[in-house]
């Protein structure tokens, strides 16, 4: 159902909602203001039979509160204060997240220094260990070639 509400003093004020629910519509000037409730139809058809459902007909409740509505703008600010909790907590929750990643970011920089660090003494050592391994290795060799000579078998 489309509701359409026009407040005086108002160009007019218009509000599409669904076919069941609660609508507050307040308006600043008193005097006569008038309400208007149009129904829409998706068979593509105008007018009100076409509305109609084959098994039944429209139910239209209203209920106004005339006057002061502190009743209705205090249990709507209720839900609104409820509402602003809810995004305030989010608020919280995304920065905890933010302040974690920002931790992770620093946290895996220290770990790919250090990491690289010891990838650093890693090729540092097999370098000096293949200097030693080159020299053993000569001074096998001439070792056994002066026992060799020695021997006199060569």
């Amino acid at each position: 159902m489309f509701l359409r509400g026009i407040a005086k003093g108002y160009a007019g004020l218009s509000q599409k909602g669904s076919s069941a629910g609660r609508f507050t519509f307040s308006a600043a000037d008193s005097g006569d203001h008038k309400i208007c409730f149009t129904p829409s139809s998706t068979s593509g058809n105008s007018g009100w039979l076409s509305a109609l459902h084959p098994m039944g007909g429209i139910k239209l409740t209203l209920d106004l509160a005339i006057g002061e509505t502190s009743a209705i703008e205090s249990t709507d600010k209720g839900k609104i204060n409820d509402i602003v909790q809810k995004v305030k907590d989010l608020n919280g929750r995304l920065q905890d997240i933010r302040r974690e990643q920002v931790f992770q970011r620093e946290r895996e920089a220290e770990f790919r220094d250090q990491s690289e660090t010891t990838n650093a003494r890693v090729v540092r050592w097999t370098l000096v260990q293949l200097v030693v391994l080159g020299i053993t290795c000569a001074w096998q060799l001439s070792h056994l070639r002066s026992f060799f000579i020695k021997q006199k078998l060569t």
